[in-house]
């Protein structure tokens, strides 16, 4: 039995916290883990309650924000040594970027055995100004160098990393696809149906679904745009869009779906409705099952964990043709994948003037995800790591 110590920024609901989730549930049964965790945002759903479900130790550290205050992260890294020097990990595995770079420096100082990082996205492009990501950058290559394995989520997601960092052998740099339980994510006509009713979404529309943290990086406002231009042309009058979440650009998406003539509604539909707010949901396979369309208009990506869930769901993806996206669909299968808001439009408007389609890329949804994201795979390469 080994002492694992694991440590992301928040646990929220989203796809590290999801993935992170499926580990301690299947290795909290083998090992001794240790879970360190910051704080959420006031607009975020927290995932804390899942995994207390768990014999874990969880600490969360308060100073741990989505800031950009050294005096914090300063104060993070005093409190993760701590804790580090207290429980005596043989393995560390830091997940996202403030985890990684403050994890690993006091691992390294500690001497824990392993040192592990997964790269969830990559915060060098669109996140922050090109200074501050190049600085960003020169810190995690420095870093990169005391890690002992790195865990890139795709095939692409790998080579942007060696590409950003430099200096490192592709040995060092391991692929784990991110999984999701057969077993767990099954479509449910009926659940779908009963989501649809409590929500007021008419069967015979065709849903759209918007889901995660409404922020910058994830350029909600141009799907709402495209969704707008395709309405007031009087292209989809069988079509809702659904956005799920929450995040500091939500007021200025409802001004902007307003100006833009739809017609919007919070929580419930109308009969009119265009744009349906609401508010994060744990329960997925009612929504997924609900959901004809996952829409994504992201202007950077790692590897979105919704895309893998909702393939499972039998849910067609339009996504950008961006970061490790292309690695997990099958474009024109299961995915329709753009590269500007003109092949956004088109691909849209063609989905939704072809109902068949949809039907057609359902099917190959499921089976591309069966095939591509197995749990025991995964499972079993984290199985290797872990054993020292």
């Amino acid at each position: 039995m080994a002492k694992i110590l694991m440590f992301s920024n928040r646990l929220i609901i989203g796809g590290p916290s999801v993935h992170l989730l499926s580990l301690v549930e299947h290795f909290s049964k083998k090992h001794s883990i240790l879970l360190l965790y910051g704080a959420p945002l006031e607009n975020e759903a927290s995932m804390e309650d899942e995994f207390r479900k768990y014999n874990i130790l969880l600490h969360k550290i308060d100073n741990l924000k989505r800031s950009k205050n050294p005096l914090l992260d300063m104060l993070s890294m005093a409190s993760a040594g701590r804790i580090i020097k207290d429980f005596e990990p043989d393995i560390i595995h830091t997940h996202t970027y403030k985890p990684g770079i403050i994890g690993r420096v006091m691992a390294k100082r500690y001497g824990v055995k392993r040192i592990i990082h997964t790269y969830h996205g990559l915060i060098f492009d669109s996140y922050f100004s090109k200074t501050l990501s190049l600085t960003l950058a020169k810190i995690d290559k420095y870093i990169a160098k005391s890690t002992d394995v790195i865990i890139a989520l795709s095939e692409i997601q790998k080579k942007q990393i060696i590409a950003n960092i430099g200096e490192i052998s592709a040995d060092k740099v391991e692929v784990i696809p991110l999984a999701v339980s057969e077993q767990e994510y099954v479509f449910s006509e009926e659940k779908g149906a009963e989501f649809r009713r409590e929500k007021g979404i008419p069967d015979n529309k065709i849903l759209l679904g918007m889901l995660g943290r409404l922020a910058d990086v994830k350029n909600v406002s141009l799907a709402v745009s495209i969704f707008a231009e395709l309405k007031n042309k009087g292209k989809i009058n069988n079509a809702m869009l659904m956005i799920i979440g929450d995040g500091d650009q939500k007021p200025m998406l409802i001004s902007q779906a307003k100006d833009s003539g739809l017609n919007i509604s919070f929580d419930i539909a109308a009969d009119n409705t265009d744009v349906l707010f609401i508010d994060w949901q744990r329960k997925l396979i009612p929504l997924y099952s609900a959901m004809d369309i996952l829409m994504l208009s992201s202007k950077n990506e790692g590897t979105p964990f919704n895309i893998i869930e909702a393939q499972m769901m039998q849910t067609v993806i339009i996504a950008p043709n961006v970061g490790g996206i292309p690695d997990i669909v099958q474009r024109n299968k299961t995915a329709y994948l753009y590269d500007n808001k003109e092949e956004l439009l088109s691909s849209l408007q063609n989905l939704l003037e072809n109902e068949k389609n949809i039907s057609d890329m359902k099917h190959n949804a499921l089976n591309f995800a069966k095939s591509n994201f197995s749990m025991s795979r995964m499972l079993n390469s984290y199985e290797k790591l872990y054993t020292i």
